[in-house]
């Protein structure tokens, strides 16, 4: 989300960008970070002036094999989505199936993603899906994505991991699409690295409903298994 970067900002636009009706409070945020205060720690609304926090910290559960209730993505949480993926998808386990999850380790928290196959020749991604609405675009409006990835010691060679960011025209994966920035596309990175994410965009005008992708892909291969597991910690997107 965007907010103005002067003083006063108003809680009814925020509520504009969101269509979500209700008060703001430090119980109900309405988009976070893997950052974001713990339970009962006191916020200020000035300090998300002109940042943008992609990915929520919950986990909207039925968008896991496609479609959403209601046809709308709960705003404060994230959207779980697996393509192609042949073993135990949604089975959440570090060691087998294809999951994605949240979690705390004593790095601090943590998105963690598994693409996982058996025998098989077709590609297959697990992905999470974080939004914001990014009210302040155009040409000269920048943004900067940050963000630390670290890949399993499993990681398979023909594995793939992804931040994207995308812009929809009309909503949540409504409407044609822009593609702000493919982070790790067409790369593989190999098992045990750690990688830093630093990448800007710019904001068109007519697609400013953001998707912040985080995907696991597998390009596949007959006769192995193949897991692509890694964790991203500190992912944050703020006005650049």
């Amino acid at each position: 989300m965007s907010i103005s970067q002067t003083p006063p900002v108003s809680l009814h636009a925020v509520r504009n960008n969101f269509e979500k009706s209700g008060g703001i409070g430090s119980g109900d945020r309405y988009v976070r970070d893997f950052n974001q205060l713990d339970e009962g720690e006191q916020w200020d609304l000035l300090s998300y002036a002109g940042q943008a926090f992609g990915l929520q910290y919950k986990i909207f559960n039925d968008g896991y094999g496609g479609g959403l209730s209601g046809g709308n993505l709960p705003l404060d949480e994230i959207d779980r989505r697996a393509d192609g993926l042949l073993e135990s998808v949604g089975f959440v386990s570090p060691s087998w199936g294809s999951y994605a999850r949240l979690g705390v380790d004593d790095k601090g928290k943590y998105a963690e993603l598994q693409a996982m196959q058996y025998k098989m020749e077709s590609p297959g991604a697990m992905a999470m899906n974080g939004i914001f609405f990014a009210s302040e675009a155009g040409p000269d409006v920048r943004y900067r994505l940050r963000a630390t990835v670290e890949t399993a010691s499993n990681f398979s060679s023909i594995g793939e991991a992804g931040i994207f960011v995308f812009g929809y025209r009309y909503g949540y994966l409504d409407g044609d699409r822009r593609n702000y920035s493919l982070w790790g596309y067409g790369e593989r990175p190999g098992p045990s690295k750690t990688l830093s994410v630093d990448e800007t965009f710019v904001v068109e005008e007519t697609h400013r409903h953001i998707v912040v992708n985080l995907s696991s892909y597998l390009g596949g291969a007959y006769n192995q298994t193949n897991r692509a597991n890694f964790k991203v910690r500190d992912l944050t997107i703020e006005r650049a």
